[in-house]
């Protein structure tokens, strides 16, 4: 053979190699690329997307699959996210997922229909503290007071406005309805800018333990017939409180409401990426708990439910399997 030609097929085998190389095990050679939208990275939700995306990193990678979580503007906006498709994956408050499928004029061009439910992280405590001198005792109180209502499309102004609505009142009746960051808000409770704030965070959060640190607070209740038009109007709240000694100072217990936080798919997300996903959360609790706080109390049994959504068929398959739903 001649020299010219030998070097012509030692160059095809070689191209061949590289190329059966890259490609790896028959149907291992494409790979899948699978965002989660966390919200703002200031925000509550955006440390649980990374946790999520951290345990389940390695599984997913085994399967050509590369799971990461980015920020993004807002509870609200995860919703339109996942459901236009710029998302596979998006965490959303429950009752924002409600507000999604119906189409909430205040959140909402038009509904968001294809909003389906992977599983349920954690609760989330609808939280409003009031500096004691404003006299505040009562939500019906908050009426021409200076209040922190969060930014907008974020989980806290949307429990807000549900809040104020359930107790007769809207964000006109306040005489500030001031948006702003967690942070912010507390930092304006300390300076005295502001006569009260709203937080929907977890129970121990740093920031509103911070506040209650430095300021002589009130937690307000959500108790009464307040509490129950709430949950009439947005049957996603569900009954909890503040125990005594959760923060410094708060020395009883106070009646609150809580969210679910819904780590939400678009129901065209294919079914492997959706099973694979939640076996990697559900046979990795300890390590998810140990990279957010907020998700250590996860549990299979709790979180098949209070989704607001209607599943994926993935995940209906995933917790029919584990007996959880019919």
């Amino acid at each position: 053979m001649k020299p010219r030609t030998i070097g012509r097929v030692l160059a095809l085998l070689t191209l061949f190699f590289l190329l059966a190389a890259s490609a790896g095990p028959a149907g291992a050679g494409r790979v899948r690329y699978v965002s989660i939208a966390g919200g703002p990275v200031h925000g509550s939700l955006f440390p649980m997307a990374g946790a999520v995306a951290r345990v389940a990193q390695k599984p997913l990678r085994a399967k050509g699959i590369r799971i990461s979580a980015e920020s993004s503007e807002s509870a609200v906006a995860n919703a339109r996210l996942v459901g236009s498709g710029d998302y596979e994956l998006g965490l959303l408050h429950n009752v924002i997922g409600a507000e999604a499928l119906r189409g909430a004029e205040e959140y909402f061009r038009e509904p968001v229909s294809n909003l389906t439910a992977v599983c349920s992280l954690a609760p989330l405590h609808v939280q409003i503290l009031a500096r004691k001198e404003a006299g505040i005792e009562t939500i019906a109180d908050l009426r021409g007071k200076r209040v922190g209502v969060g930014l907008p499309g974020s989980g806290t102004q949307v429990t807000c406005r549900h809040v104020l609505e359930a107790w007769g009142l809207d964000l006109d009746d306040l005489d500030k309805a001031v948006e702003l960051r967690a942070a912010e808000a507390v930092a304006n409770l300390q300076a005295g800018r502001l006569d009260a704030a709203f937080f929907t965070r977890t129970l121990g959060d740093p920031l509103v333990s911070n506040a209650a640190a430095t300021v002589a607070v009130k937690f307000l209740p959500l108790e009464g017939p307040g509490a129950d038009k709430l949950r009439a109007s947005h049957p996603g709240y569900q009954a909890g409180g503040v125990e005594a000694g959760t923060y410094e100072g708060q020395d009883v217990r106070v009646p609150a409401m809580t969210v679910a936080v819904v780590l939400a798919a678009r129901a065209e997300l294919d079914r492997e990426i959706v099973s694979a996903l939640l076996e990697s959360i559900f046979g990795n609790l300890a390590e998810l708990g140990s990279y957010c706080p907020g998700l250590e109390g996860l549990k299979l049994e709790k979180e098949a439910a209070g989704v607001g959504l209607p599943w994926h068929g993935a995940a209906a398959g995933f917790f029919r399997d584990k007996g959880l739903l019919k």
